[in-house]
């Protein structure tokens, strides 16, 4: 059985678009094993426990009111989304960080699409790559934060 490559032959136009391609891929691999690296490891920074406290309260009451009556109505969305983490893998860092870092890996696509009509499918390529790696998309990608949607 032969793996068929007639999709595959036209796909690039010049060899700097299949190296351009290679190269994103690698990075995609690369950032996505940093993004998920020790995700768990660390402490929540104090912003970060604002997000973990309407969670464990929004699990418990169903809309996330505090104690003393108010309501923290910022990015209810991602709120929901890391209480449904948090519902699959305990209330732990690593659970309340991942909605984050799959909301950031879910900006890959549409960044290749709107690049490539810009500047082109090796330019995508490389807007990708230097996405994947670049050290503030992975730093704010491992923050449970309610803007982190909003970044991506």
């Amino acid at each position: 059985m032969s793996i068929p490559l007639a999709p595959f032959r036209n796909a690039f136009h010049s060899k700097s678009e299949y190296w351009c391609a290679l190269l994103a891929l690698g990075a995609i691999v690369i950032g996505v094993l940093v993004r998920f690296s020790d995700l768990g490891l660390w402490c929540l920074a104090v912003d970060e426990f604002y997000i973990a406290k309407s969670v464990e309260l929004s699990q418990q009451k169903g809309i996330p009111v505090y104690p003393d009556g108010g309501m923290y109505w910022r990015g209810l969305f991602f709120q929901y989304v890391e209480a449904g983490s948090v519902g699959l893998f305990g209330m732990n860092e690593y659970a309340l960080r991942l909605p984050a870092v799959l909301f950031n890996l879910f900006t890959i696509p549409p960044l290749y699409l709107l690049s490539r009509k810009r500047i082109g499918n090796a330019g995508a390529f490389l807007l990708v790559a230097f996405f994947c790696v670049s050290i503030w998309e992975v730093e704010f990608a491992r923050f449970a934060r309610m803007y982190s949607m909003f970044q991506c």
